[in-house]
């Protein structure tokens, strides 16, 4: 859900808000309060003004502080956070019922998770201090795998998959590595349209063993 700042021409805690968020690769919609009379009405003497879906996430000092509590925090996480990626990984996934053939995630279990950040390492979002998202990863020669993409349902809208993506391109970039890639099932059409919306296009198509049916669809992007 797109964030919007409302700013006013010359206004320097506008300016600073606007760098702040770009330097998040936030993605938001600047708005003039001059050029409207209702954003005037509603928001003349509180500029800058961030907003997701019409509500006030922070207004007049927009800091670093501030930010944190309104916008997803990216960092990396080892086996140490195995419990919480566990724990999200199973509510983002436990919708993911009805697959043929299941998704493997459902099956695991913490020690699974552990070994997994442990060996290849992962990343968690955090909201307010508060987790709300992860993913996992492998390195290959020339791309940065992302794997087990996973946000709290009471989450979702929030930008927390596009946060956990975009760090995972700039991990991918300090690495030297030209791709970021990742699977989507063919059977989540909105998973594919989500990533499309990011950058990533269809790169080929995965069947089912012994079988015509497209299984999954490998993705990619450049960070380059």
């Amino acid at each position: 859900m797109p964030l919007q700042l409302v700013t006013r021409t010359g206004c320097h805690l506008c300016e600073q808000a606007e760098a702040l968020l770009r330097a998040r690769d936030a993605e938001f919609d600047a708005l003039d309060v001059d050029s409207d009379a209702e954003l005037s009405r509603l928001y003349d003497f509180r500029v800058p003004v961030l907003l997701r879906a019409g509500r006030v996430l922070v207004e007049g000092k927009i800091d670093g502080p501030a930010l944190d509590r309104a916008l997803p925090a990216v960092q990396a996480a080892g086996p140490e956070a195995a419990r919480e990626v566990h724990r999200l990984t199973q509510l983002a996934f436990a919708g993911y019922g009805w697959l043929t053939p299941p998704s493997g995630a459902l099956s695991e279990t913490e020690d699974d998770v552990r070994r997994d950040l442990r060996e290849s390492g992962g990343a968690l979002a955090r909201l307010d201090g508060a987790p709300v998202g992860a993913l996992r990863m492998r390195t290959e020669p020339k791309a940065l795998w992302v794997r087990r993409v996973a946000v709290d349902p009471a989450q979702q809208g929030l930008e927390v998959g596009r946060a956990l993506m975009r760090w995972a391109e700039r991990l991918a970039s300090a690495r030297g590595l030209p791709e970021v890639r990742l699977g989507v099932r063919a059977q989540l059409p909105g998973n594919r349209a989500f990533y499309e919306r990011l950058g990533y296009r269809v790169l080929r198509a995965h069947p089912r063993p012994g079988s015509d049916e497209v299984h999954w669809l490998e993705m990619v992007t450049s960070t380059r």
